[in-house]
C-alpha cells in the first residue's frame, strides 16, 4: 500500500470578497479591508510526485482541503479531484480564526499525511 507524501506549503491570503487579519503560522500572508460579513483564505501548495518510500507517484487523484474553527477540530473537507489543482480558494467564512490544512489522496482512496496547519482570522 502507498501513502502520498504531503509537503503542502500554505499560502493565507484573503480575497477581495472578504476581509481579516492572518496569522503566521509557517505560512505566508497578504490581507486586504473587510468588504462584507464573510471572508475567504487563498490556499496553494507544492504538488505532491513521490510516496512514502521516494519513488514516483503515478496514482495521484487529487487533494483535500480540511478546515474548521480550530486547528484539533478541521471537520470540514473539500475534495479537489484534480491532481493538477495547487490553489483553491476558501469562500464564506464567517468572523473568527480559520484553520487551514491539506492532503494528497491516491486513486484507491489511501490518503497521505496532513500538511502543517495555516490559520487566518477574518475581521
Amino acid at each position: 500500500m502507498r501513502f502520498a507524501v504531503v509537503i503542502l506549503t500554505l499560502v493565507l491570503a484573503v480575497t477581495a470578497c472578504g476581509g481579516g487579519s492572518p496569522q503566521q503560522s509557517s505560512s505566508s500572508a497578504e490581507t486586504s479591508h473587510p468588504q462584507s460579513s464573510t471572508g475567504s483564505a487563498a490556499l496553494s501548495w507544492d504538488p505532491v510526485t513521490e510516496d512514502t518510500r521516494g519513488n514516483p507517484l503515478q496514482d495521484l487523484a487529487g487533494y483535500k482541503i480540511h478546515y474548521g474553527t480550530s486547528a484539533e477540530a478541521m471537520d470540514t473537507v473539500d475534495v479537489l479531484e484534480d491532481p493538477s489543482q495547487t490553489t483553491y480558494i476558501v469562500q464564506g467564512l464567517s468572523p473568527g480564526t480559520w484553520y487551514f490544512a491539506a492532503s494528497a489522496y491516491t486513486t484507491d482512496g489511501t490518503e497521505g499525511a496532513v500538511s502543517d496547519v495555516g490559520s487566518k482570522t477574518i475581521d
